[in-house]
């Protein structure tokens, strides 16, 4: 990170590239002329973005302080499955008004060690994302 801070120009654009909004939002943040307006417009987001609802039906899901951080890039990431398809992922530690689909599968996945079930928004069946669940105990 400490290139970032020298370097504010690259810091604002991968705050924009990180912070969790939508493609649309995103884009908006990525188009802004100047690096102190697209700065000061991120941080108006993070100020005020707290919840994390369903897309479809706007359930409160989790807020952001349930967010996981799992790895350097942070809590957001990308992940391409088996079939070629990117999904973009929030890692959560808790989250609430959800549906665990199915039992868990075991096949390797995203995340090593790890079983995954589908979740979906218990309020209107979207699918919302998964549930990884450690297959082995850990320091075993």
């Amino acid at each position: 990170m400490d290139g970032f801070v020298m370097k504010q120009d690259l810091l604002s654009f991968h705050i924009a590239s990180k912070i969790p909004v939508s493609a649309s939002l995103r884009q908006e943040l990525l188009e802004i002329d100047g690096i102190s307006y697209r700065l000061r417009r991120e941080i108006e987001l993070v100020e005020i973005f707290d919840h994390i609802q369903c897309k479809t039906c706007k359930n409160l899901i989790a807020r952001r302080s349930d967010m996981l951080v799992m790895s350097s890039d942070g809590p957001l990431g990308a992940y391409v499955n088996p079939h070629s398809h990117v999904h973009e992922v929030i890692t959560l530690h808790k989250a609430n008004g959800l549906a665990v689909i199915g039992n868990p599968v075991k096949e390797p996945g995203w995340f090593p060690g790890y079983a995954w079930s589908i979740a979906e928004c218990a309020t209107c069946e979207s699918q919302m994302g998964w549930l990884f669940t450690a297959t082995e105990e850990i320091g075993a």
